[in-house]
């Protein structure tokens, strides 16, 4: 029995796994970040239908909290792509069938410890979906994120290796906490590590798509705004306040060295010409840096909540008041955003 798709797998108009299915199993982790409204969630789900129309594999479409996936099910969500699917609540999971036939189901993140006990043993794709966050949004990332969805990917599958995973968000966070987990370094477009199974993309609007939206009202209002760059360009979204990226300012002077993440952050001070105001420079090297006036606010992949800790009563105060004044430059976007990272972890 097919499963009626109202979309095909070789529709141009969406993002779709094509690049992913071809490099599996050598590559099992799919970490696509791309403007809003590309459709990637749409190609994920076209990807699992035809995979159930070939084989009766199953999917779970995960999400962070329980109330993002309710109004995810209200909507009836999965009905653009799939006809006559049947949506079931049972305790604190949904499943998705056709004519009797579970096709899916439906998890909160937040409540997925509830389920090392249940088999999924069909379950061959994860989507996570709406997974990245903008920094400073009143929504949070969980504690520990990363570890909770890998101790859910292990209790789905178990010792099985069939199994892929596609964690899908929105260009708002390139510094966000599995790019930061994975150690995943600058790149453009693709980013592939075979040795790990993980992939990187940074997707864009299909040309096709690109220009139905051009034909709408809302492309003409927002397309030369920050806005516009992200939701039609894939530009990552700013802040309220975009970092200031500037060249290294002459006579700086050091103030601490932040390592985090395989990284250092040179937090140094220097003295703005025209305001005479002091300012902080920071700045990024790929490596650990040693000696006095360091802070390891990392170990590996794990935050140190020590010198976490002991970094908060020594430099806290001061942080704020250059950052939340906007006396802070930087010399790349990145550094910006991990900076950004850092501080929420202060607050």
């Amino acid at each position: 029995m097919k499963l009626p798709l109202k979309l095909n797998s070789n529709n141009d108009i969406y993002w779709n796994t094509k690049k992913f299915n071809s490099y599996y199993p050598d590559i099992w982790l799919d970490i696509a970040i791309g403007g809003r409204g590309i459709g990637k969630t749409t190609g994920a789900f076209i990807d699992v239908g035809n995979k159930f129309n070939k084989k009766g594999e199953e999917f779970i479409y995960l999400r962070r909290y329980k109330p993002e996936l309710k109004k995810f099910i209200a909507k009836k969500s999965l009905d653009p792509v799939f006809g006559g699917v049947k949506y079931k609540a049972n305790a604190d999971m949904w499943t998705f069938s056709f004519e009797d036939n579970i096709i899916g189901y439906g998890i909160a993140l937040s409540t997925s410890v509830d389920f090392k006990s249940v088999s999924f043993e069909k379950v061959t794709t994860i989507i996570y979906d709406e997974a990245t966050l903008k920094r400073h949004s009143q929504k949070r990332y969980l504690t520990d994120e990363v570890t909770a969805l890998l101790e859910f990917i292990s209790s789905v599958v178990r010792t099985r290796t069939n199994y892929r995973v596609m964690i899908l968000g929105n260009n708002v966070d390139l510094y966000n906490p599995y790019f930061e987990y994975f150690s995943v370094p600058t790149f453009n477009g693709v980013y592939i590590d075979k040795k790990r199974g993980l992939m990187c993309e940074l997707p864009k609007n299909s040309p096709k798509l690109l220009e139905m939206e051009k034909k709408t009202p809302l492309y003409r209002l927002i397309h030369d705004t920050s806005y516009g760059r992200y939701h039609y360009d894939n530009e990552v979204l700013g802040s309220a306040n975009e970092p200031s990226i500037i060249e290294e300012p002459k006579d700086i002077r050091n103030f601490v060295k932040v390592v985090i993440r395989g990284c250092t952050l040179f937090l140094t001070f220097y003295t703005d010409d025209k305001s005479k105001n002091q300012r902080f420079y920071i700045y990024r090297k790929d490596y650990e840096a040693k000696g006095n006036n360091v802070y390891y606010l990392s170990k590996g992949s794990e935050v140190n909540y020590f010198y976490l800790d002991y970094f908060k009563k020594r430099c806290k105060s001061i942080l704020n008041r250059f950052y939340y004044d906007n006396r802070v430059d930087f010399d790349s976007k990145k550094t910006a955003d991990i900076f950004a990272a850092i501080m929420e972890d202060l607050q």
